[in-house]
């Protein structure tokens, strides 16, 4: 099921999943907009991950509104933040798609 936010992304806004217990998987797609439009998409931003539960540390660049994660095998998954560092598309809302993980 999707859900959206109230408005458009402007820099230094930033989304934030977080697991009551940590996740472990081999893959974490994180990903914004539509499956089947290129629109409400986060264009500018990048994924943190906080393998704690405090600390985020970068991940990767978002590319056409998402990114996948692939942990170490012993590294848990406590929480997953997308920083946009731009405005996002023409739209006036971000779509979030769940999270797929594996």
């Amino acid at each position: 099921q999707y859900c959206r936010t109230t408005r458009a992304a402007k820099e230094g806004d930033w989304l934030l999943f977080s697991f009551e217990e940590p996740v472990k998987c081999s893959y974490l797609r994180v990903c914004t907009g539509y499956e089947h439009l290129n629109r409400n998409l986060i264009y500018n931003g990048y994924v943190e991950v906080s393998y704690d539960g405090t600390n985020f540390v970068k991940a990767g660049d978002v590319v056409f509104g998402e990114y996948a994660i692939r942990p170490k095998s012993n590294q848990l998954i406590h929480a997953v933040r997308i920083v946009a560092t731009g405005i996002s598309d023409a739209e006036h809302y971000v779509v979030l798609q769940p999270l797929m993980i594996k």
